[in-house]
């Protein structure tokens, strides 16, 4: 409205002699644009009436214009009798700012028929000022009605009522009648038009956005205009250099005809002879070219033989260094078994002058018939004792010492009815052997330097819990202690590490006043701690160093004058970590990656094998489908294994019938990397077992041999089997060797470059394996893979045509071995506590060795000890154990004879007072065994009183709330329709949820899926929702759990699968970090 508005201001101010009416302005909008709001002849008329008295100044252009105005013949009809007071009010407010009230009266006069004589100028205004009047008044009482009403009534223009004449009263009323139908017909079309008003309102808004859309077109068209003169210039340019390249291609072609007329001529001038000539010449230069090409070919495959022969002479030159280096290595070790073969003989030389010697005077004896003493004073003497502890550590029954020493001195020396130790004094002289070892021991660790290094650990065995210290030294290596606790925890190690502490010091003092500074030595003189990585042993180690740092502050006489550094450093304890225990979490590791791998193949079910079989759906598969065959095909075939249902002497027969040994070892908990070996053996036996057992009928087979044979007819888990053993010969065997070596990383500290190298390796691996499972990578080059038969069978195996499940099974266990490594070899990488090599802590870590072998060497002897000899004492078998270990006999015999009788007196004297002390810890152990009975019996009673309780409180907030357990999601969606506010909708679903967790107590469901909050923040009604849905689709699953459809994922899904996984690996051990780094 406003643009026509505008239009109309435009025409009225710069066209001053165009005659446009309002119709005919209408129309012209309407033609140029169709979708504009056209305005009502009458609000035209008045915004028209408006413009033209506010431009013009002149009369006689005003008198022009108004009248242009008013010519329209509706315009006349409205006029002639049927204007309105709005009309009035507007035109003569509008033009009274410019003109005089004369001139506006004789503007409206003759528009007007009159009957009677018009009235003065002076009545007009009257009129109009009785109208304003009238108008502000009902404005400000507010009644739009009447005001309206008055606005849309005719204008009476005042007459002179002197000379009118009486019309007839009937006619009048007549006309009322009508004015008044006429009236209420106004009144309905003036709200017709405030509501096309309101309309013209908003299609004004639209009006302006178009205009600014409109100079937005012809921006674009201006510029488009630009760019179309742009390009007819370009367009007169091309057409201009074409007219000369046409010129230039016209001469070319007259030149090109005059060079071929040239040309025929000439050939006609050629004769055939020479002719002849020149394809002689041609052919004979082809010749040349062919025998050139070949000459070629043949100095590229030079080139590329004597590249080879480079290369070949690159790796021989690389292999004589190393063989080089190793022939010295020999060459010094050889040298050194010459001087202790020359050692060995001098000392067998000796000791058969000795034994020439010894049997002289054993004739003289017999000649003399000297009697032989073993009992003096009321106590066997201390020969007698030794031999009696000397037997015992041979593994002779403690029934049976006395008779062996009867059969040997009858039968040897004739010597006969000797008064010999009974069985109550054997087992006594042997608990004398405990005290002896442990003086031993604490002589051995005053006289060394303070960087002796402590081993723990810890073990169970028939619901027993046993704790087993040793001490490595610079000379050797002593076992300290083996005691039975009740607990494991952190507080019964403290205390039983101090126990037997005390027990050496009080042995080795002279005095009550030596106990406790003795006993302060011995602890002092730890300075390394040996351990694997499980939490109880690392509380342990904060304890023991609070300890230490305690005794020093008492004993140290420079405590007080040292710097904070150096008591720092004093009180610093280095803890180390056996390396072998790396292996066992590494086949932890690798049976979890293969584990999600198969759930990865098979969309979730993890079925290959024999669980795709419904005869074995009620065997548990804890391990992975390639770990279980592993485990099985040794516990069929490998002696010692399964004794009801193996048969390894069967398959060594037939083995033995191909020419072949059987590679398979038993396969045992304790041994390290024998998941790792097992995997090889099985590849290389797998053609062998399978042919074995298809030999036998079906029905002859038992079920560990089905199983055995299903898993190794899976091509699946066959190409697992081989990524773990490729894991095996080139990262975990390699690795064993490297542990174990005693001429490679002879330091602990030396290891930590071949542990940096793993870790980068395995992280390269988690991406591409295509080294490792070709065989071509040396991870440690110290000590190489060993090539034999299993490596061959390991590795020609990975030409296989479909290689899929190799490579990508073996690249998500290096993905989990390179987390493994990463955070068990934490403190040996970069950025470790040991990851530098610091000349202090070397020389202070020289004890340290680079596992704990002694700790697990001490628990294998001590469990073969239990199995023979069930019923011994943990006593009796501490002191086989170290009096073994510890070489004890060695020691006293470097003694002269007199003190080593009294170190053997000394102990049987002390023997009642640590025998009452024994007895006493029975008696404890016994009673807090009870303890811990009765703890168990309180902890159940009150666990399964809790369980009662939730139930009820569960049962009785679903009664309370009126609601059904929800059996499906559809159950859940009709409850939650029925709750009005989300108050209601939050209780049902946390009792619906409450409700599973303790009545249901669905299996294998996801402890999160019962909260409420996380972080602090409480779910509202979709989360619970979601948590409670998946409730719901587990216990489904639990149903379909019987499925026969395990097709394997399609590559595409597996793929993106498995890098999700490794994806989130990672990122959960950078979160990990970076709270390290944190904290």
């Amino acid at each position: 409205m406003e643009i026509t508005y505008l239009l109309l201001s435009a025409i009225f101010e710069r066209n001053e002699l165009l005659n446009l009416s309002p119709s005919n302005i209408i129309t012209a909008l309407e033609i140029i644009w169709p979708d504009i709001h056209v305005p009502r002849v009458d609000s035209l008329k008045r915004h028209m009436l408006k413009v033209v008295s506010r431009c013009d100044k002149s009369s006689d252009l005003l008198n022009q214009k108004v009248s242009l105005l008013y010519t329209n013949c509706n315009v006349k009809f409205t006029v002639n009798g049927r204007m309105t007071n709005r009309d009035f009010l507007s035109m003569f407010t509008a033009m009274s700012k410019h003109h005089t009230i004369h001139e506006i009266y004789m503007h409206i006069l003759p528009n007007f028929k009159l009957e009677s004589p018009p009235s003065s100028v002076a009545a007009l205004r009257q009129k109009y000022k009785k109208l304003t009047e009238l108008r502000d008044k009902l404005q400000k009482n507010q009644k739009n009605y009447d005001l309206e009403h008055l606005l849309n009534s005719n204008f009476i223009l005042p007459t002179n009522t002197s000379s009118t004449k009486q019309p007839n009263l009937n006619a009048t009323k007549r006309k009322l009648d009508t004015f008044r139908k006429f009236q209420n017909e106004l009144s309905k079309v003036g709200t017709e038009m405030q509501n096309m008003e309101s309309e013209l309102e908003i299609s004004s808004e639209i009006a302006a956005d178009f205009k600014l859309q409109y100079e937005m077109a012809l921006d674009e068209i201006y510029e488009l205009q630009t760019e179309i003169d742009v390009l007819v210039r370009e367009c007169n340019n091309n057409d201009h250099t074409i007219h000369s390249l046409k010129s230039k291609l016209f001469r070319i072609e007259s030149k090109y005809k005059t060079q071929s007329a040239k040309l025929e001529e000439t050939n006609n001038r050629f004769n055939y002879h020479e002719l002849r000539k020149f394809q002689k010449r041609e052919s004979y230069h082809k010749k040349v070219i062919c025998s050139q090409k070949n000459e070629i070919k043949k100095l590229k495959l030079d080139i590329d033989k004597s590249k080879t022969v480079e290369a070949e002479k690159r790796k021989t030159v690389k292999n004589l260094t190393y063989y080089k280096r190793q022939n010295s290595e020999l060459k010094q070790n050889d040298s050194e078994q010459k001087q202790l073969i020359s050692k060995l003989q001098k000392e067998v030389s000796e000791r058969d002058r000795n034994i020439v010697s010894l049997t002289e005077q054993v004739t003289v004896l017999l000649d003399d018939q000297i009697s032989i003493n073993t009992f003096s004073d009321g106590k066997y003497l201390p020969a007698v004792r030794q031999v009696v502890q000397d037997l015992h550590s041979f593994g002779v029954g403690v029934k049976h010492i006395g008779q062996t020493i009867n059969s040997v001195l009858k039968h040897l020396l004739g010597v006969d009815e000797l008064k010999l130790p009974s069985e109550s004094s054997n087992r006594r002289m042997i608990l004398e052997s405990n005290l002896l070892a442990k003086m031993q021991i604490g002589e051995v660790l005053l006289r060394s330097q303070n960087s002796n290094t402590l081993h723990f650990d810890g073990t169970s065995d028939a619901q027993r819990h046993f704790l087993g210290f040793q001490i490595t030294t610079p000379q050797e290596n002593l076992s300290l202690a083996l005691n039975e606790n009740v607990r494991g925890d952190t507080q019964t190690q403290v205390e039983t590490i101090k126990e037997n502490f005390l027990e050496i010091a009080n042995l080795v003092s002279q005095s009550n006043e030596d106990i406790n500074e003795n006993y302060a030595k011995l602890m002092l003189s730890i300075k390394n701690m040996m351990s694997d990585q499980h939490i109880v042993n690392k509380n342990f180690y904060d304890e023991f160093v609070k300890m230490r740092s305690e005794l020093l502050q008492k004993f140290e006489s420079n405590w007080y004058t040292m710097s904070e550094n150096e008591q720092e450093k004093a009180a610093e304890i280095h803890q180390w970590f056996c390396h072998l225990h790396l292996l066992a979490n590494m086949g932890d590791s690798i049976n979890k990656a293969l584990k999600e791998y198969e759930k990865i193949i098979t969309d979730g079910t993890g079925k290959l094998g024999r669980s795709q079989l419904p005869t074995f759906s009620s065997w548990s598969d804890k391990d992975s489908a390639a770990v279980r065959c592993i485990r099985t095909v040794c516990s069929a075939l490998v002696s010692g294994g399964n004794a009801s249902s193996g048969c390894p002497e069967d398959f060594k027969t037939y083995l033995f019938s191909k020419g072949k040994t059987c590679r398979l070892k038993r396969f045992e908990h304790t041994r390290f990397n024998i998941i790792f070996e097992n995997a090889g053996a099985v590849i290389y036996h797998r053609n062998d077992i399978i042919e074995f057992f298809s030999k036998s009928s079906s029905s002859s087979l038992n079920m560990l041999q089905k199983s055995v044979l299903s898993d190794l007819q899976d091509k699946t888990i066959f190409q697992e089997i081989l990524s773990v053993a490729s894991i095996g010969q080139i990262i975990t065997t390699p690795f064993l060797r490297l542990i174990d070596s005693k001429t490679v990383a002879t330091h602990i500290l030396d290891l930590n470059q071949h542990f940096l190298q793993l870790q980068i390796n395995l992280k390269q691996w988690s991406k591409d394996p295509s080294d490792l499972i070709s065989g071509e990578t040396v991870l440690f080059p110290e000590v190489p893979p060993c090539k034999d038969d299993i490596f061959d069978a390991v590795f020609l195996n990975h030409l296989l045509p479909d290689t899929d499940v190799i490579s990508e099974s073996a690249s998500l266990m290096s993905t989990h071995l390179y987390l493994t490594v990463s955070r068990l070899l934490k403190n040996q990488l970069p950025e470790g506590c040991h990851g530098a090599d610091n000349e202090t802590i070397r020389e202070e870590s020289l004890t340290v060795p680079k596992h704990n072998r002694t700790s697990e060497k001490n628990f294998a002897d001590f469990k073969q000890i239990r199995h023979f000899k069930p019923n011994a004492s943990i006593e009796h078998i501490e002191a086989t154990l170290m009096w073994v270990n510890n070489k004890t006999v060695e020691w006293l015999d470097l003694m002269d004879p007199e003190i080593k009788n009294a170190k053997i007196t000394l102990a049987m004297k002390r023997a009642p007072e640590f025998i009452s002390k024994w007895h006493e810890r029975k008696i404890q152990l016994k009673q807090n065994r009870l303890e811990k009975l009765k703890e168990k019996e309180t902890e159940k009673a009150r666990k399964d009183a809790q369980s009662i309780k939730n139930k009820q409180t569960a049962l009785d907030t679903l009664q309370m709330l009126n609601l059904q357990p929800c059996n499906t999601v559809q159950d859940v969606t009709e409850m939650l329709q029925k709750c009005k506010t989300e108050n209601e909708k939050e209780s049902a679903l946390k009792a619906q949820i409450t409700f599973y967790k303790f009545v249901i107590i669905l299996p294998n469901v996801e402890h999160k899926l019962f909260f409420f909050s996380k972080d602090k923040k409480k779910f509202n009604s979709e989360q619970l929702m979601l948590n409670f849905v998946k409730i719901l689709n587990k216990k489904t699953d639990l149903l379909l759990a019987c499925n026969d459809d395990n097709e394997l994922v399609s590559n595409e899904r597996r793929k993106q699968l498995l890098k999700e996984k490794k994806d989130n690996l990672l990122s959960n051990q950078k979160k990990s970090v970076e709270s390290v780094v944190e904290e």
